[in-house]
């Protein structure tokens, strides 16, 4: 019964994170569409933008490249409010009482998302970025045929700087820095300060700016 209870908690646990997921994508795509749409206005005060990041840290002392990313709407081309998320794409080993080393840690994260306009000159526009969000942590034994899984909630904040270059009226380039802090985390896998980390980051930017 108990461990019934258990997997079903699991596959909940995964179907709001796999959903989480899709809204960010499906925000991005549709962002795309809506920004190709406006980009005949005689006057732009707002519409929307989507980005695809890929960011590099580190989890555990150990490099982690996280995949994502962001979409929203854009007030008077100084503000944007929207929501984004980040998935761990590569091999990180989880912190567990057996050390074995054949346990992998996974996470993901996402949240509300504001970016502010510092700066705009030419081509160049110069954000300020914030996220706040929650996410969570687990671990796969390894071979996958006898598994295990658990999942640790967390919050999360993650300010940023950027650089981002305009190539066309609706497609900029991007690249940045960033610090993720984590709180609240209670977890054999990991610690909050071990999932915190500074990041550098490169983005690919849909929308009217």
């Amino acid at each position: 019964m108990t461990m019934k209870k258990t997997c079903t908690r699991d596959v909940k646990f995964s179907f709001q994170r796999d959903v989480s997921l899709f809204i960010v994508v499906l925000c991005i795509v549709t962002s795309a569409s809506f920004a190709q749409d406006n980009q005949n206005s005689a006057s732009v005060s707002s519409g929307e933008f989507g980005a695809i990041d890929t960011r590099i840290g580190t989890v555990r002392n150990a490099t982690a490249i996280f995949v994502g990313g962001r979409g929203g709407w854009i007030i008077n081309q100084a503000v944007a409010i929207g929501i984004g998320g980040y998935a761990l794409v590569n091999n990180v080993p989880a912190r567990i009482p057996d050390t074995s080393g054949n346990h992998l840690l996974t996470m993901a994260y996402g949240g509300i998302d504001v970016e502010y306009n510092l700066l705009t000159t030419g081509s160049l526009r110069i954000t300020f970025e914030e996220l706040l969000g929650a996410g969570s942590i687990s671990h796969e034994e390894i071979p996958y045929l006898n598994h295990r899984q658990y999942h640790d909630p967390f919050l999360v904040f993650e300010p940023g700087l950027s650089a981002e270059f305009k190539v066309t009226r609706i497609l900029s380039v991007g690249a940045g820095v960033s610090h993720r802090v984590v709180f609240l985390l209670s977890s054999k896998l990991a610690s909050n300060a071990e999932l915190g980390s500074p990041s550098g980051f490169v983005s690919l930017n849909v929308g009217l700016y």
